[in-house]
């Protein structure tokens, strides 16, 4: 063990350096058969943007659809659709939001907060 290696790694990493590899091809990059057209994305669009369905959730209009009889996509394609089309968007406060002057102030509430809480308590 001169060289820092054991002996076993040694002999695996040189034959590893000798051994030939394929060539790698990119794939073409496949449309899936069952991807919704434009007509059909604009149709749940248009579905759930209408005066019955706006105030309610993806999965409600999804299940209410599906009780008369119609079948226009997944629960997960009627959420997926609005984000594609910027009509919604993510409102939860993300950590990563939280840098600077407001993360100071944050961290400082906290501490007064605690100690609040240590003076109520002793």
């Amino acid at each position: 063990m001169l060289t820092g290696l054991v002996r076993s790694t040694a002999i695996r990493h040189g034959k590893a350096a000798l051994a030939l590899t394929p060539s790698v091809l990119p794939r073409p990059v496949l449309e899936p058969v069952n991807k919704l057209t434009v007509l059909e994305r604009l149709r749940i669009l248009e579905v759930l943007t209408s005066p019955r369905f706006v105030d309610l959730a993806p999965l409600q209009v999804y299940a209410q659809l599906l009780d008369e009889g119609v079948y226009l996509c997944s629960v997960s394609t009627m959420y997926r659709v609005p984000v594609d089309n910027r009509q919604c968007r993510d409102t939860r406060r993300h950590a990563e939001a939280r840098t600077g002057e407001r993360a100071l102030s944050l961290i400082l509430w906290h501490k007064a907060a605690r100690r609040l809480i240590m003076f109520w308590v002793c």
